[in-house]
């Protein structure tokens, strides 16, 4: 903060018309730079001071801002992932192994049918042949997919 006063310069100005003045008004200005020049000094110093401080704030508040960036971004990534692990461990808590013609097959419950896996969107699921459609929704690779999450 600037604290420092500039003083107030009250005698009048010299002027050369009025010769009968000029020499005492050119004194008392003289002596009033004198006193002004340390104050105009002490003013800078404090201005400097405020500045590099200003400046400092303003690097921290900065640093600050993209070490909460850079967590926000930690935490959206640790959520997705989270979020992937609830749906592989859905798929895989359903998973019924090979499809068969044989099996009724609950809704949310999962089957590989020809290297592909599949999840079933009905109840009572019988003899519906695994493709997207009314009774199946294709998710991805079979069995790699489900081992590599086990």
């Amino acid at each position: 903060m600037i604290t420092q006063k500039i003083s107030n310069f009250t005698s009048p100005v010299p002027s050369r018309q009025d010769s009968e003045n000029f020499s005492a008004r050119t004194d008392a200005t003289l002596t009033h730079i004198a006193v002004i020049i340390p104050e105009f000094n002490i003013m800078i110093d404090q201005a400097n001071t405020f500045m590099t401080a200003t400046a400092s704030e303003a690097a921290e508040s900065a640093r600050r801002a993209a070490d909460s960036q850079a967590s926000a971004a930690v935490s959206a990534s640790a959520a997705e992932t989270a979020k992937q692990s609830a749906q592989i461990a859905a798929v895989s808590a359903g998973y019924q192994g090979d499809y068969s013609s044989l099996t009724t097959y609950s809704k949310s419950q999962t089957v590989t049918y020809n290297g592909m896996l599949f999840i079933s969107k009905i109840n009572n699921n019988l003899n519906n042949t695994p493709q997207d459609g009314a009774s199946w929704a294709m998710l991805g690779l079979g069995r790699i997919m489900i081992m590599r999450h086990l």
